[in-house]
């Protein structure tokens, strides 16, 4: 996508999803994972509350990216549209590598351990 991640290794991976889509499923792929980035900042992030409360915002990442799809799936089954799934998982996953992002720089460098796991200051 034209919003480039600012970690070099998950824009690495961002490129390679979108690398392995069609060009049918491009269209759907991006329509997906804006849709998912308006729903997860709509009312002030609301929907991200949860991951900052959290003892590890990390662990429940992937779980928030997939809930987030399949509450946008759910939703467009409601209006008889249809979310292809070729487009709907990866979708998912460039959401998780933006959520990840996101992790990243609202938590302090401090939160993270030399290895690079997530932890709490003791």
């Amino acid at each position: 996508m034209a919003n480039e991640l600012s970690n070099p290794l998950l824009q690495q991976v961002e490129t390679r999803i979108e690398a392995g889509l069609t060009p049918e499923n491009h269209n759907d792929y991006q329509k997906i994972v804006v849709a998912g980035m308006h729903l997860a900042l709509a009312d002030n992030g609301k929907m991200l509350e949860p991951l900052q409360r959290a003892r590890d915002p990390i662990d429940i990442a992937p779980k928030a990216a997939v809930g987030l799809v399949l509450i946008m799936r759910k939703e467009a089954e409601g209006k008889g549209q249809v979310m292809p799934e070729k487009a709907m998982v990866p979708a998912a996953m460039t959401l998780l590598l933006k959520l990840l992002v996101f992790l990243f720089e609202v938590y302090s460098p401090m939160r993270f351990s030399t290895a690079g796991v997530f932890c709490l200051p003791k």
